[in-house]
């Protein structure tokens, strides 16, 4: 049942996320001849930088942390040039899922559970005149933690909360023709989540965190154009 509301829930957001591109869109100037629709697509590398204030049955725990597990999944980035060098982005990826491991003085609890998360990010991006095929570019923008499972490890009834946060973005892509091209990309993103479960090996106590997650996804792959 967690997984459909989840999944119910990743339908929603997508649609929001994409009426929000098109409205975005619709008040945009209207595009010269030479602009386009763009695709980037490829395998993205997801490295956690987390930071973890434990609280148990209501009390700080000093040194105890946690870590998510770094994952690698399909990206795709769906932009459109407005103009010849801005571009607004919509970028998804296939949901990966991460272990969460106890850490400090939480290290002997083990794997305290598991998370399955769908990456949404939209962006407004700047992309420099090149040459020889080359051209860099900035972009900043909002992303969404979409939680869409959980599941217990030694934390039981897992709760992860759904997240906004901001995002960096960085990249170059290098077109050997008109309508294709590979790209390097470099997001770093800013997001805050909470947790809550309870620690059996504790008598049930319960758990909270604060988390701030702020991973760093490094893409590399193909650009098409149309």
């Amino acid at each position: 049942m967690t997984g459909l509301l989840g999944h119910a829930a990743c339908v929603r957001t997508l649609l929001c996320a994409g009426a929000a591109l098109g409205g975005l869109l619709a008040t945009l100037p209207a595009a010269a001849a030479d602009e386009a629709w763009r695709v980037r697509v490829g395998p993205g590398r997801i490295t956690w930088h987390e930071d973890v204030d434990f609280r148990i049955a209501g009390q700080p725990a000093p040194g105890a942390g946690a870590t998510l597990e770094d994952r690698t999944t399909l990206l795709a980035e769906i932009g459109y040039s407005f103009t010849p060098n801005w571009s607004a982005n919509l970028t998804l990826g296939v949901p990966p899922t991460s272990d969460i491991q106890g850490k400090g003085t939480a290290e002997g609890f083990g794997k305290l559970g598991e998370v399955e998360y769908g990456p949404i990010a939209m962006s407004l991006q700047y992309q420099f005149d090149g040459a020889y095929g080359l051209r860099p570019y900035l972009g900043a923008g909002a992303v969404y933690f979409l939680v869409m499972d959980e599941k217990d490890g030694n934390v039981s009834n897992l709760k992860i909360d759904n997240a906004w946060g901001s995002l960096l973005q960085a990249g170059v892509e290098y077109q050997f023709s008109p309508r294709m091209g590979v790209f390097v990309d470099f997001k770093k993103l800013f997001l805050n989540t909470e947790g809550r479960g309870n620690l059996p090996a504790l008598g049930g106590a319960p758990v909270k965190a604060d988390v701030d997650l702020d991973p760093t996804v490094a893409t590399l792959g193909v650009v098409f154009r149309f």
